[in-house]
């Protein structure tokens, strides 16, 4: 299975639309996510031995909670393949995990268990921290934790302080806390409450409500992406808020999804939306807080949480373990309006190959399209590709041998798309 995977890892983000934006109350939905014949849209993946429902990834390895089942530890050194390398009981429910240098924090009950993490093939349980209310989020401001408790509020623990951590402060909510964000500079933070989002100071002796930004709506996360703060509602209601002042958040722009948001990865120009009907969607976003719709991962399990790793995706699967996918699109934000067409030349699958490999590539619009092969030293060995193409993803096949019928040698070989005004070239290694 991982080995399909692998090979359905490109086609993952094939789909580039040439849509306008959104409008401020369009209701999201989204086509599915596949290759040319529908293929599950994931890199790899690793089934754990309980439900993964949250995690956390820092330096190579994947961190999750995985309710009683404790913490589970999966190295991402070849991340289409992961590895489980540890794990610890952590004798109740871990539904909440952060990672941070030599320690992980897992959200336990009402306990925040504080983990060594230096070697993570032998994670050891050092101290117990008791917030008062069940633990639903917790995450990093640089070295502050920031602890979301469901009746206790707002639990900051200093980790720069030598252990054991005992520099705590607390904020109690006007209700149940569910999720928190902060702001670059460890300032302010947000959280999402029954009430709406509620604003804390945290530069002073100890953490301080400041104000509120939504009243009257229950709220279940909320995520900062550079100056923009993103909150996401029970009911599907999406909003985008400007962060020029962050004591005092500005709504800019509000979405409807068509299922409340669970958790959200929300940077570099994509937005990852899990979802409470099981869907993963997936959006183009800009800094004015448009969402341009793109598609749906489907994983095969119940997805809970999202992170991002370099070009990839890691998704706290549920039953389905740790789930892996691409987070690469070929798109570009134009002026904060909507998304440039361009041509991607999405990857060579199988790479290696042995005798032949398909080409795969996408057109955001109607296209000549040429796509020939070369040697190491630029010549022209192989036209594959030479006519017009309509919009979508797409594929040619190569079967290994050269424009005089002769079987290409084993070596390094260049394929080279023209397309829309754009070239681009990809290596490929054939092993014969």
């Amino acid at each position: 299975m991982i080995d399909q995977f692998k090979h359905l890892g490109l086609i993952t983000m094939a789909l580039i639309l040439a849509a306008g934006p959104t409008s401020a109350r369009d209701c999201l939905d989204y086509a599915t996510y596949g290759g040319p014949h529908g293929e599950p849209p994931l890199a790899g993946g690793l089934l754990l031995p309980t439900p993964a429902v949250d995690l956390s990834i820092q330096a190579g390895h994947a961190y999750l909670a995985c309710g009683d089942g404790g913490l589970w530890i999966a190295e991402l050194s070849e991340p289409t393949s992961p590895v489980l390398v540890g794990g610890l009981d952590l004798l109740g429910d871990a539904a909440t995990v952060a990672a941070w240098g030599d320690w992980a924090l897992v959200g336990v009950g009402s306990v925040l268990k504080v983990i060594d993490i230096t070697s993570a093939n032998d994670p050891q349980w050092l101290q117990s921290l008791n917030v008062g209310g069940r633990l639903r989020d917790v995450v990093m401001a640089g070295s502050l934790a920031l602890a979301a408790a469901d009746s206790a509020g707002l639990i900051t623990v200093d980790c720069s302080v030598a252990f054991p951590f005992g520099s705590i402060g607390a904020v109690t909510t006007s209700a149940p806390a569910w999720s928190a964000a902060a702001s670059a500079d460890g300032a302010t933070a947000w959280l999402a409450t029954d009430a709406g989002v509620e604003i804390v100071a945290l530069d002073g002796a100890a953490p301080m409500l400041v104000g509120t930004l939504v009243t009257g709506r229950a709220m279940r996360r909320v995520v900062r992406d550079g100056d923009l703060l993103w909150a996401a509602a029970d009911d599907g209601l999406l909003l985008a808020c400007d962060l020029t002042d962050p004591r005092a958040p500005r709504e800019i722009r509000r979405h409807t999804i068509a299922a409340p948001v669970l958790d959200m990865n929300i940077a570099s120009g994509f937005a990852t939306l899990v979802c409470a009907d099981g869907r993963v969607r997936i959006a183009g976003v800009d800094r004015r807080g448009v969402l341009v719709p793109m598609g749906t991962l489907t994983t095969p399990g119940e997805t809970q949480a999202v992170a991002a790793f370099g070009p990839y995706l890691a998704f706290a699967d549920g039953p389905g373990g740790i789930q892996i996918a691409w987070h690469q699109c070929d798109l570009v934000l134009d002026a904060g309006i909507g998304i440039e067409p361009r041509a991607r030349l999405m990857g060579v699958v199988p790479n290696p190959l042995n005798p032949g490999t398909t080409v795969i590539f996408a057109l955001a619009a109607a296209a000549d399209v040429r796509i020939t092969l070369h040697d190491a030293r630029g010549r022209t060995v192989a036209d594959l590709l030479d006519e017009h193409r309509s919009a979508g993803t797409q594929q040619v096949k190569w079967d290994g041998r050269l424009a005089d019928g002769g079987r290409a040698p084993s070596g390094v070989w260049y394929v080279r798309m023209e397309a829309g005004g754009r070239v681009v070239t990809s290596a490929l290694t054939l092993l014969r």
